[in-house]
């Protein structure tokens, strides 16, 4: 993962890596991303929103991101279900201390342990 050392925010060895998912950008899998950062993942839910279409993709380690994307593709929307691409410039990758809680300010919700 190539990322600016000015946007590692972390002195440990371990780091959680981040980016906006206004920066993600989405494929169908085997597409070229050329340079960019990259991650497979499965489409899990497809919002048509008007310009754009916001996806749930579940990773690998399955949790689950949210994506979004202008509806300019030529070869239509992706389905539930269908193996994709998530890839964002490097300058837009983060690092943060893995050592911190990684839910840390998440807004807890009522039956949460």
């Amino acid at each position: 993962m190539a990322m600016p050392t000015d946007r590692v925010h972390a002195e440990a060895d371990g780091v959680w890596v981040g980016v906006r998912p206004e920066k993600m950008k989405i494929s169908r899998q085997g597409a070229a991303v050329n340079g960019e950062n990259s991650i497979t993942g499965t489409v899990t839910d497809a919002s048509y929103m008007g310009v754009s279409t916001q996806y749930l993709v579940r990773l690998p380690w399955d949790q689950e991101v949210s994506v979004f994307s202008q509806n300019l593709s030529t070869d239509g929307p992706m389905g539930v279900g269908e193996p994709v691409v998530l890839h964002w410039e490097p300058a837009h990758t983060f690092a943060l201390d893995a050592s911190q809680d990684a839910d840390a300010g998440a807004e807890k919700v009522e039956g949460d342990s």
